[in-house]
């Protein structure tokens, strides 16, 4: 007999926030602002901070935050100073700076979720500027690109033992991708909606990582679900094979993806 579950969308409730100098925001997909909180896969709450600087802070669906930065106004959009965004461990994934001119400027740097250093660059009013390095996932170099207003002027590629090999393009962006194309994945993906043993209505907001093996690593579920439950649609995902991994500047990187189960009754 199947288990009957309505799922309702699960916001932490944030006080100590006067009305008067704090916003919170529902969002949904690219961070654009929408009224229907049934939607929403993420929120955001603004706060002053004094009279010319407000403090940005996003929030999963679970109440996790992922990224905070300052802006000049209410806003949200006049970025200025630190700009943070942190991985799915709470761990600073990447950090940047903006000028008082909105601009991306001075240091840029990434890590992985492994803590080993993912790329790290400068930002000169809004442009990549100099040389850029970015890193395998074990930390070792993998290219060095030099830029100049933007645009690339060298590239030079490293094996992993460090030495310098032919500049290959194939290398430099290939996204993950699942063997059979996105139709395939899909239609494993809705084995789960179709076989899960319980009867649902509502959506499940599931992400994970594909790692630098194509395997599913990390999966996350933003609702607060049985155990019994949560554990089966992670196993699920982790036991979906077929994942070619993402390629940049001459590595294998881990991608981000996330899908949303639809549930009716």
């Amino acid at each position: 007999m199947k288990k009957v579950l309505l799922l309702f969308i699960y916001f932490i409730t944030f006080q100590g926030y006067s009305q008067k100098d704090s916003i919170v925001n529902y969002l949904g997909r690219k961070g654009v602002v929408i009224k229907d909180k049934s939607k929403a896969t993420a929120f955001e709450i603004i706060t002053k901070k004094n009279d010319t600087l407000w403090l940005t802070r996003r929030f999963r669906r679970n109440g996790k935050m992922f990224a905070y930065w300052h802006t000049s106004d209410r806003g949200r959009e006049n970025k200025i100073g630190e700009s943070i965004l942190l991985n799915n461990l709470g761990k600073v994934s990447t950090m940047y700076f903006y000028n008082n001119k909105g601009k991306k400027h001075g240091r840029y740097i990434s890590w992985f979720d492994n803590s080993k250093r993912n790329t790290e660059g400068l930002f000169l009013n809004g442009s990549k500027e100099g040389v850029w390095k970015y890193y395998r996932f074990n930390g070792s170099i993998a290219s060095r690109v030099f830029y100049k207003k933007d645009s690339v002027v060298k590239k030079y590629f490293y094996n992993e033992k460090g030495m310098m090999i032919d500049y290959d393009e194939n290398f430099c962006g290939v996204k993950a991708k699942f063997k059979g194309g996105e139709k395939k994945f899909n239609s494993k993906v809705q084995n789960i909606v179709d076989n899960l043993g319980y009867k649902l209505k509502g959506k499940v907001f599931v992400s994970f990582n594909v790692d630098i093996n194509g395997r599913i690593t990390n999966v996350r579920i933003d609702e607060k679900l049985p155990k019994k439950l949560e554990a089966r649609i992670i196993s699920f995902f982790e036991k979906i094979e077929g994942w070619e991994p993402a390629l940049h500047m001459n590595r294998k990187i881990p991608v981000n993806f996330s899908i949303a189960l639809n549930f009716r009754e």
